[in-house]
């Protein structure tokens, strides 16, 4: 199966992430007081739109300096004893041999704002004061009243959607990777759609030069005009294969459709993609 190029080109060291130079800067200026024993904040939220490097770049970090990396998303919160089991291990454990390095990364926590009642929040506010190893969250928007006590325990880092121009510098390098010629005009055109979110601009180039091996700005313009039934379809095809969860969620980037629709149609297509459950 075609491996998703966003994945493929995922950034392998921090000096490959786009954008957001300052934001870098400081989340590993935090790594590295982790490091020295003397972090100034026991947790890092990195919050702002989609597809700016936010969960790139910890993984560059931990990849680059030797991390494992213990990645949970906001279902994983259902309720305290959940989060206890997920995280709540890991976070005690002690890396003083320099052995086994710990990163934990909390995808989309802004999720959990509405289960309080659950008990998510209070146990992450105890996880996070209690952490051995350094904590990253990640969010779109981390302004919900219910996370101010989770904001005032982490070191927050605003990462801004990417300039036109640092969109278009990746696209080229994939394009030039990928042996594909793309035209100035389509790479501005792919940046412009994106509206500086690169993971989206990614998915498209990759679309697009599906077949050719030159991308004119036509091809970006009938982008727009793409038949639905069968993106939906190349996404579950991504589904029913894939065993990472970040390309599962990844194939569904860009679709725009209803999550409702997306789970009708993995009900209905379930019985062809898995005749025997055992």
């Amino acid at each position: 199966m075609t491996e998703l190029w966003v994945e493929k080109y995922r950034p392998k060291r921090v000096s490959e992430v786009v954008g957001n130079k300052d934001s870098v800067k400081a989340f590993v200026e935090w790594m590295r007081s982790w490091e020295l024993g003397k972090p100034s904040k026991k947790a890092a939220l990195l919050y702002g739109p989609a597809g700016v490097g936010k969960t790139s770049l910890v993984l560059a970090y931990a990849r680059e300096h030797g991390y494992d990396v213990v990645e949970v998303n906001a279902s994983d919160w259902r309720n305290e004893e959940r989060m206890k089991m997920v995280v709540g291990e890991s976070s005690l454990q002690a890396t003083l041999d320099g052995t086994t390095k710990k990163i934990i990364l909390v995808d989309e926590v802004d999720g959990i704002a509405g289960r309080e009642d659950a008990g998510g929040l209070s146990a992450l506010r105890k996880i996070i004061d209690e952490t051995r190893t350094p904590i990253a969250l990640v969010a779109n928007n981390p302004w919900d009243p219910r996370l101010a006590s989770i904001r005032d325990r982490c070191l927050m880092l605003q990462f801004r959607r990417l300039r036109k121009s640092e969109v278009v510098k990746r696209l080229r390098e994939i394009a030039s990777m990928e042996g594909i010629k793309v035209t100035d005009a389509a790479l501005k055109k792919l940046a412009e759609r994106s509206e500086g979110d690169l993971r989206s601009a990614i998915n498209d180039l990759q679309a697009i030069a599906s077949g050719r091996r030159v991308v004119d700005v036509d091809a970006v313009e009938a982008l727009g005009e793409r038949n639905r039934v069968r993106e939906i379809f190349q996404a579950l095809r991504i589904i029913f294969n894939t065993k990472s969860l970040r390309a599962a969620r990844a194939a569904l980037e860009g679709l725009e459709i209803d999550l409702d629709m997306v789970y009708a149609w993995l009900i209905e297509n379930v019985p062809d993609q898995i005749p025997d459950p055992e």
